[in-house]
């Protein structure tokens, strides 16, 4: 379907088109929109944002034809020609990280993962990832790059070529390895490849940076130990995962002090939920030590009364099963500091929408309990989400 602007009326802005696109898709699920452009001086810049409009198509007419809702004399005499406007179109989409390569594409359940790395040429790039449900030719959502370590916009110095699943070896046929290139252009023949594990526990692609040597026993047996809960109940024991980083709220070494960390049962923090009069308000207990999560003076402190506004917890869910986490008493929300997803960062007490990490997953260890698994992985699961 063409859609052009009545007469004497336009798209005034990229938020504009943003709503038009956005419309667009809600009535077609399955459309892919495209946008055309006409050559002229700029031309980059709109696609630009014509791109983060969420147009899967741009194209680029010159002064050769146009629309046929327009005028003849512009029609015929407008633009530049189509080869200046491409040039100036792809040139900005690399500046602006929207044009994307080295693509790897895997799947679980009705769920498609994707791994680009930007246009660096030789050189290694930062990563980029998206998701879509249930049409590989459907709307994919863009992520963050699945690099959470330090190096990660480099891509621990390499650019993506393949992901495979290593299920057919016994492991979980979730666990993968992916696999980069680390070209060096003075000496191809000595380049060699990035090997790493590759998780999509959180609901999206994440790879830590593992030392230069690591077994697939060491990684990948417990890859999944920590699943996501169907639902939470009452007195279960559940772990929180961050959705940036897909690592654990645990202690962080101080008294009260909180972060996300790397699965480790010395550190990860197991907490037993208590119901309280509203179903979606719930007192944390810490397993170990017997106190509840709560707050005093403005920062995450633990407290023996479990009873108090203090120590009680709203989960609001969002539309990819995780929850902004709100304290009840003083209305903040549990962030990671700085919206690092580093090993060993700060969880801390902000406003909500304050932040990008303040997204908590409901997790529990399969090797403890036997409780109902989401089938986060399907479309249902998404469609009873929404």
């Amino acid at each position: 379907t063409l859609i052009s602007p009545p007469p004497h009326h336009d798209i005034y802005s990229i938020e504009d088109l943003a709503q038009l696109i956005y419309d667009l898709k809600n009535a077609n699920k399955k459309a892919r929109i495209s946008v055309k452009l006409v050559s002229e001086a700029g031309v980059g810049t709109v696609a630009a944002g014509v791109a983060k409009a969420g147009a899967q198509v741009i194209l680029v007419s010159g002064y050769d034809g146009g629309t046929g809702a327009a005028p003849r004399s512009s029609i015929h005499n407008a633009g530049l020609p189509w080869e200046l406007g491409l040039a100036e179109t792809h040139q900005t989409l690399i500046m602006n990280g929207r044009r994307l390569e080295a693509t790897t594409v895997c799947k679980v359940g009705d769920t498609y993962f994707a791994t680009f790395s930007e246009c660096k040429g030789w050189d290694p790039a930062p990563g980029h990832t998206a998701t879509t449900v249930g049409d590989m030719l459907g709307d994919w959502s863009e992520g963050l790059s699945f690099c959470v370590d330090p190096d990660s916009n480099r891509s621990y110095g390499s650019q993506g070529a393949f992901v495979f699943s290593v299920g057919s070896l016994g492991y979980d046929p979730k666990c993968f390895i992916f696999y980069g290139d680390r070209w060096i252009p003075s000496n191809v023949g000595g380049s060699t490849y990035v090997w790493l594990p590759m998780s999509v526990r959180s609901g999206y692609p994440t790879i830590r940076n593992y030392p230069d040597t690591w077994s697939l026993d060491e990684v990948m047996t417990d890859m999944y130990r920590f699943k996501r809960a169907a639902t939470i109940i009452d007195n279960g024991e559940f772990a929180l995962l961050e959705r940036n980083s897909d690592r654990l709220m645990s202690r962080s070494g101080e008294q009260t002090g909180f972060c996300i960390a790397n699965d480790d049962d010395n550190k990860n923090v197991i907490f037993v939920f208590e119901a309280t009069s509203d179903p979606y308000v719930w007192r944390l207990r810490d397993k170990a030590s017997g106190k509840y999560l709560s707050v005093s003076s403005g920062m995450l402190s633990e407290d023996s009364d479990g009873n108090s506004k203090k120590s009680m917890w709203r989960f609001f869910r969002l539309t990819d099963g995780y929850y902004n986490v709100v304290n009840e008493d003083c209305r903040k929300c549990l962030t990671v500091a700085g919206d690092s997803r580093a090993d060993g960062t700060e969880i801390k007490l902000e406003p909500v929408g304050a932040g990008n990490a303040q997204a908590f997953g409901v997790y529990f260890d399969s090797k403890r309990n036997n409780y109902k698994e989401a089938d986060m992985f399907s479309k249902t699961y998404f469609e009873e989400l929404r």
